[in-house]
C-alpha cells in the first residue's frame, strides 16, 4: 500500500505518494520540464535538481507553464 501525503499544488489540495520528487509530480501531470518554472514553498527550484527534491506534507508547489504562440 502506498502512503499518500497532502501538498498544495497551484493553490489546491492534492494527494501524492510519500517520498515522491518534484520530477515525479511533473511527469504525472504530463508537463514538459523545459517549458516550466517550479516553485517550492515560494522558492524557485532549479530544473537540474527536480529529481532530487523530495515532496513533504503541506509543501506548496506552484508550476508555471510557458506557452508559445504567435
Amino acid at each position: 500500500m502506498v502512503n499518500l501525503i497532502e501538498i498544495i499544488l497551484n493553490g489546491k489540495s492534492r494527494m501524492v505518494p510519500e517520498g515522491g520528487s518534484l520530477q515525479t509530480l511533473i511527469d504525472s501531470l504530463g508537463f514538459e520540464p523545459t517549458a516550466l518554472v517550479v516553485e517550492l514553498n515560494e522558492s524557485v527550484v532549479d530544473k537540474d535538481t527536480l529529481k532530487a527534491v523530495e515532496l513533504h506534507a503541506q509543501d506548496k508547489v506552484e508550476i508555471l507553464q510557458f506557452v508559445g504562440g504567435g
